[in-house]
């Protein structure tokens, strides 16, 4: 699964009935689906595709946030850790003294 890069709630349908998106309609077309049917064709399809890439853009930022939280989780331990090790050696050094 390809990660999303832009956020699909902020997106709009495009117009396919511009020429721009010629291209895409070209494969819909037949003896019977015209350019104005085959742009029907992707603008009814479009919100289906949005809709699974707004499922996939939230699992995104679930998984990112939940490996944010992880990160932070194991910092907090090296931290402690180190506090730990330096108690010790101050330890040891006050008893050397």
């Amino acid at each position: 699964m390809n990660h999303l890069t832009i956020d699909p709630n902020s997106e709009q349908c495009s117009d396919f009935t511009s020429a721009i998106f010629q291209a895409s309609c070209t494969p819909l077309l037949s003896p019977t689906v015209d350019d104005t049917q085959a742009a029907v064709i992707l603008q009814t399809i479009w919100p289906a595709t949005n809709a699974a890439q707004r499922v996939q853009w939230q699992q995104q930022l679930d998984s990112d946030a939940l490996a944010t939280a992880e990160q932070c989780h194991l910092l907090a331990e090296a931290d402690e850790q180190c506090l730990v090790a330096q108690h010790l050696q101050e330890a040891v050094i006050a008893e050397e003294d």
